[in-house]
């Protein structure tokens, strides 16, 4: 069995030894309690924060991002995109409210790793101006073409940032044709500010009728101070990323974690340079020079004759050869390709 219940328990999984019955009192009802017995510990739980663990779930994707993937060019363009104008693209400092570039760089990091399936992220910069009072303008028809990608997407997921307080929610909607809409919201802290601004962004998006209100939180789980509400939507993104794909409910990456990860993919970023084109001389034409360590092999093919030819590497017992500074990104699938024998 594993804890799928947003608890102290979440994540971890064991064998139900014990069921209890643990009577009701003035201020609770009744409840089922079972002892699950984990590696070297048993703990309690709530039955109705258990499920049967499913035997075919897919492995948890990686919870670190190949940046060798991610090229000078690459990142100079995900660097403006974050940035923008304003140069603003901020690290998560402990007790500091995040800003909403940081945020939304969360956000990406998750994208580029997890790499998921008919979903749309939409960034805290995007949600807040459909969580206002009025429609934005419709510009070129901007407007009509995102409310057919929210109501037509299958999995669509909003970071939201109201005020006052300043505060980040996240609000997940499903759209699966032949089935009524699914719409979760999920809040960090009590107050009802969040909820109607989310009710405002479901409304204007018509995703609810105007008589309609945003679903209450289904969250249970609260943060401890006033600042780390960008961390708990962005975790309850991921949370949702994963099991979207069919993977089982692991335990909460903690804060800290989330912190560091978030810093080092900010750091990744804000390193890159603007490529520029470099200035010709005498008779030779301009060219471009990207920062980069490995060679961009288009095919797998040219990836496999680059290796056959090259010189820095010795042939190993397994019949691999070739180094990734001749192979570029394809260095992990020949050395698994020549090991198998293919």
């Amino acid at each position: 069995m594993r804890v799928t219940g947003e608890c102290t328990n979440e994540g971890r999984c064991g064998e139900v030894t014990k069921v209890h019955k643990v009577f009701g009192t003035e201020a609770e009802s009744e409840y089922i309690e079972c002892h699950v017995f984990s590696v070297f510990v048993t703990f309690i739980e709530r039955l109705s924060n258990i499920e049967e663990q499913r035997e075919a779930a897919p492995e948890p994707a990686g919870f670190k991002l190949d940046y060798r993937r991610l090229k000078a060019p690459q990142r100079a363009t995900l660097k403006h995109k974050l940035e923008g104008d304003h140069g603003n693209l901020e690290l998560v400092v402990d007790k500091t409210m995040l800003e909403q570039s940081t945020v939304a760089a969360i956000l990406l990091e998750m994208e580029l790793r997890l790499c998921p399936k008919d979903t749309k992220i939409v960034v805290p910069s995007i949600a807040t101006a459909w969580s206002l009072g009025e429609v934005p303008e419709d510009h070129g028809g901007e407007v009509a073409t995102f409310k057919v990608i929210v109501k037509t997407t299958k999995h669509v997921l909003f970071v939201l940032w109201s005020e006052p307080p300043r505060h980040y929610t996240m609000l997940y909607v499903r759209n699966i044709e032949g089935h009524p809409r699914h719409i979760e919201f999920k809040d960090s802290m009590p107050g009802e500010t969040a909820r109607q601004a989310a009710t405002r962004l479901l409304r204007n998006l018509e995703l609810i009728e105007h008589g309609q209100e945003c679903p209450e939180p289904c969250s249970t789980s609260r943060q401890a101070d006033g600042w780390s509400c960008g961390l708990w939507a962005s975790r309850w993104v991921e949370r949702q990323l994963r099991e979207n794909k069919g993977e089982d409910r692991l335990i909460p990456t903690s804060l800290a974690e989330m912190r560091n990860r978030a810093n080092e993919f900010i750091m990744k970023i804000r390193e890159s340079k603007n490529d520029a084109p470099v200035e010709a001389k005498g008779d030779k034409a301009p060219s471009k020079s990207y920062l980069t360590h490995e060679p961009a092999r288009e095919t797998l093919e040219e990836a496999l004759f680059a290796a056959s030819v090259c010189t820095k590497r010795l042939p190993t017992k397994a019949g691999t050869k070739g180094c990734r500074a001749c192979v570029g990104e394809h260095f992990e699938a020949i050395r698994q390709r020549k090991s198998k024998g293919k």
